[in-house]
């Protein structure tokens, strides 16, 4: 038996994506016309940039960004995450190229901060997150010019663009998002098909995961070590 021994990132286009969602649904690819090409566009950006964002779907959606904190100081405490960002996922503070843990608070707790200019080493960060930006506040405020936060913050997929572009997502999530996809053009299109599709890609049970996007859940873990961190207030 002969193996052909070359290897390439499985990273279907786009096009092709919508035509295996449309024929789990039972709609031949051939007679979608404009109408469904949009249907499916507008159910793709709802379920990626909305419902994944609510279940930890993200490990590939994490962004390495270094804030350069001269720019906060007691004039300008704050400073906005890149266009796109999320939330934050870890954060160190780097000083001396030394780096420090960073801790996030609640809106509460930081709006129980007696004084907020206060300057130092900054060890703590609130997220406020907007609409259409995520604003990050420090505590303390940086007293030195060179210091550098170090942030692994989510940030929502791009958009897709033409048919021929490729999916920001790892392959092997791919099958549980061509699964939901179905059953959201199903829903919408052919309702015979939608009860079976989405019990395959989401599970019986309407409050947890399960199914299909269960199992892309799970493979899509930190595989890392748990680290428990208790936070205690007077």
């Amino acid at each position: 038996m002969t193996i052909l021994g070359t290897y390439s990132y499985f990273s279907p286009e786009i096009a092709d994506c919508f035509s295996e969602a449309f024929e789990m649904a039972g709609i031949d690819p051939s007679t979608a016309g404009s109408d469904h090409i949009d249907s499916i566009l507008r159910s793709m950006k709802f379920m990626l940039n909305s419902e994944w964002h609510t279940i930890g779907m993200r490990q590939w959606m994490i962004e390495r960004y270094n804030q350069a904190m001269t720019s906060v100081n007691t004039t300008t405490p704050t400073f906005d995450l890149p266009t796109g960002g999320i939330d934050i996922m870890n954060a160190v503070l780097v000083r001396n190229s030394r780096a420090s843990p960073m801790y996030k608070m609640s809106r509460e707790e930081y709006l129980e901060i007696p004084d907020k200019t206060v300057l130092g080493r900054p060890t703590r960060y609130f997220c406020d997150r907007r609409y259409d930006k995520v604003t990050v506040y420090t505590w303390q405020l940086p007293s030195q010019t060179t210091d550098i936060m170090m942030i692994d913050y989510f940030k929502q997929m791009s958009q897709p663009g033409n048919m021929s572009n490729t999916l920001q997502m790892p392959p092997h999530v791919l099958d549980a998002f061509i699964h939901g996809l179905a059953a959201r053009v199903a829903q919408k299109f052919n309702q015979e098909r939608f009860a079976q599709l989405q019990l395959l890609y989401w599970g019986a049970n309407p409050e947890k995961p399960g199914g299909k996007l269960a199992r892309a859940m799970s493979e899509d873990r930190d595989r890392a070590d748990v680290k428990l961190t208790i936070g205690l207030r007077r």
